[in-house]
């Protein structure tokens, strides 16, 4: 019992440490933000973090944090919901690895049609979303 409330206690401590206040680190680096007006959906979830808007919404709708045993930041991915294109579901994901030590993050771009999905650039990415009017924030 007082391991999984250490672990409970840790766990709260990256929701604060990776939540809003790491938003301005996430600009420097070129990864989306967590909008203003969002709010944490996980329910006590271990080593995770679940932050979406109050209102389903086109564009930025989703970003999981996924955090290290060690309780540093590993993994994100942010979610873009697209309007549909001839009936079929669009989507951008964006997934960031958190390098270890002096190591480069690395940032790869998903796009969903359907039920395809293929990688695709930064620049592809951002056309995209300009072409669909959705603001960038990253």
């Amino acid at each position: 019992m007082a391991k999984r409330d250490i672990d409970k206690y840790k766990n709260n401590i990256c929701q604060d440490k990776f939540g809003m206040t790491f938003n301005a680190r996430r600009l420097t680096r070129g990864i989306p933000v967590i909008p203003a007006g969002w709010h944490n959906t996980s329910s006590y979830g271990f080593f995770e973090a679940d932050w979406k808007p109050k209102n389903k919404v086109t564009g930025h709708g989703e970003k999981l944090i996924f955090f290290t045993n060690d309780y540093g930041v590993e993994f994100e991915r942010d979610d873009y919901t697209i309007n549909p294109k001839q009936g079929f579901p669009m989507a951008i994901s964006i997934l960031t690895k958190f390098a270890k030590r002096k190591g480069k993050d690395t940032i790869s771009f998903l796009y969903s049609l359907g039920d395809s999905t293929h990688t695709i650039t930064r620049t592809q990415a951002d056309s995209i979303f300009a072409a669909e009017k959705i603001a960038k924030d990253y």
